[in-house]
């Protein structure tokens, strides 16, 4: 597992820029196995909370309209690039050290659909053209139309799961396959893997184990999600996030 650490000294740049987008429900730190490979390896990592579609929110009952949220997710996106450049409260350190020439956006499930829909816009929302190479993790593809998906023009990955119950790669792969014009153009199926295989919930699942105390629907939430890549004959999560 990986290893954070709060106020280490800035390095020298320029570095590449990432933003990570959490998926339905989710929060930033979701898939930190993924975020802190990534930072280990140059990138700077940003992973805003999508606020009205969060964890949080489904727990407080504050989660917005689901067609509310398509549309203010890729804004999200945006809005933190525009932060990150700019050394807004919090980026003072990283933006004299950001690259704003290498600027890639990544996300899962809803925070893939994100990542397609920053990059070739969705409904009102134009295309931000300062975003590079995007990467979708078992990407929502269905609520982008065909014209969205024809003006992605950067190079392009996207992993599936061939055991995905929640995202199905028979429905939401092949129309990307067919009209994203960015090259290259990759797309791995992860043999085994479920939709989970792409988060840290069975490592949430083994933590919550160990707290007694831990409330009872947090809990039943994450058992819930565990299901779907932390049980055994699927891949195992470990082999899944070395993949990915």
């Amino acid at each position: 597992s990986g290893m954070g650490l709060a106020d280490a000294p800035v390095a020298p740049g320029p570095f590449p820029l990432v933003v990570y987008s959490h998926g339905n429900g989710g929060l930033r730190y979701v898939s930190a196995f993924l975020t802190e490979h990534l930072a280990s390896h140059g990138f700077i990592v940003v992973a805003p909370d999508h606020v009205g579609n969060t964890a949080i929110d489904s727990f407080a009952g504050t989660s917005e309209d689901r067609y509310q949220v398509a549309l203010d997710r890729p804004v999200d996106v945006s809005d933190t690039i525009s932060a990150a450049l700019a050394g807004e409260p919090g980026f003072e350190d990283i933006a004299p050290q950001t690259d704003p020439e290498h600027i890639g956006v990544i996300g899962h499930s809803f925070g893939g659909f994100t990542a397609l829909a920053v990059a070739g816009g969705v409904a009102e929302v134009p295309p931000d053209q300062r975003v590079d190479a995007i990467v979708g993790l078992a990407a929502a593809t269905m609520g982008l139309d065909d014209e969205n998906l024809s003006s992605i023009k950067v190079p392009t990955l996207l992993e599936w799961a061939t055991g995905d119950q929640t995202v199905e790669v028979a429905t939401n792969a092949p129309r990307p396959d067919e009209l994203i014009s960015g090259r290259p153009y990759v797309r791995a199926d992860i043999q085994g893997a479920e939709h989970q295989s792409f988060t840290d919930v069975c490592s949430y699942q083994d933590l919550l184990a160990e707290m007694p105390d831990a409330p009872a629907a947090i809990v039943d939430a994450v058992d819930e999600y565990a299901t779907e890549g932390c049980e055994q004959g699927q891949l195992d999560i470990d082999e899944a996030h070395r993949i990915i």
